[in-house]
């Protein structure tokens, strides 16, 4: 599960590369935000085609792809280790249905190497070429928001269903990969927009509210049933201390065993503290029609 400060901070500690921050602003925006540069850098390269992309620009697209795909690049070329570029290869391959072949034989550079997600990320940008949306061992979160910034989106609900459990679980950041990480920050927004649901900022300032509400309660009812302990335990030893004054032998007999029996008793009233806690709880719970 991903909080908002913790999104916000990672978000702009990538921001603060002037390298990422372009790419990552046209990944999580929906429109264009970035403009475009004249360099051919792989970098300016990839966010130039990601702005013809969400532009509809195909002749742009097809002349810039036209001229980095001329390249030959090898294993010790930096860029063909790079998750952004090559995901903005892919999705302008798509978008304007260019030919594979070049692409994929770049992927075929770094498919074999590195650690298991580094694999599965090539994994999944090959079958995105292949047309194959619902790779059973892909991470859908690459497809759908390849699709969303394609304008071809089609959501598949179990596919979206167990994406979004599988991130749920983790702590956030969920990946090592910044790539894999801002990928499923805008597939998360996208799945929650395709289920017609509270956008994930007004869903976790929910769940932050809710905790905050829970603890709250909690906090009450804990200090009222410790109020209302306390008061019968008071209670209890005003009623034997005014007994113990009164100079008569058999009240007194009385009085010994009536402090033996409730000395136990009294032990009884500590134990009804948690079943009157819960109780209260769920009082406070049902008056704000609130379900845990």
């Amino acid at each position: 599960m991903v909080h908002l400060e913790e999104r916000y901070l990672y978000i702009n500690r990538l921001k603060e590369s002037q390298v990422l921050k372009p790419l990552v602003t046209e990944i999580l925006s929906d429109g264009v935000i970035e403009t475009l540069t004249e360099s051919y850098e792989a970098n300016s390269v990839a966010l130039n085609l990601l702005i013809f992309v969400k532009n509809e620009d195909r002749v742009s697209a097809m002349t810039l792809y036209d001229v980095f795909s001329k390249r030959r690049p090898t294993k010790e070329t930096h860029w063909v280790y790079d998750d952004f570029v090559l995901f903005a290869l892919v999705c302008t391959v798509r978008k304007f249905s260019l030919s594979t072949e070049w692409l994929k034989g770049v992927l075929e550079l770094t498919i074999t190497t590195g650690s298991n997600i580094d694999k599965t990320v090539r994994h999944t940008f090959n079958n995105l070429l292949s047309g194959n949306l619902l790779g059973n061992d892909d991470f859908y979160q690459i497809s759908i928001v390849c699709q969303k910034l394609t304008g071809q989106l089609f959501v598949d609900n179990l596919k979206v269903d167990t994406m979004l459990k599988d991130l749920w679980t983790k702590n956030f950041p969920f990946f090592e990969s910044d790539f894999l990480n801002v990928i499923s920050l805008k597939a998360i927004e996208i799945a929650f927009e395709s289920k017609g649901i509270l956008s994930p900022i007004e869903f976790f300032e929910g769940v932050k509210f809710s905790g905050f509400f829970r603890e709250r309660v909690d906090s009450v009812a804990n200090g009222i049933s410790w109020s209302v302990v306390t008061l019968l335990c008071a209670i209890t030893y005003c009623f034997l201390f005014k007994i113990n004054l009164i100079e008569d032998k058999l009240i007194n007999q009385l009085f010994n065993f009536s402090v033996s029996v409730l000395g136990i008793g009294l032990l009884g009233i500590f134990k009804i503290q948690k079943p009157m806690k819960e109780k209260i709880r769920k009082i406070i719970y049902r008056f704000w029609r609130y379900t845990p």
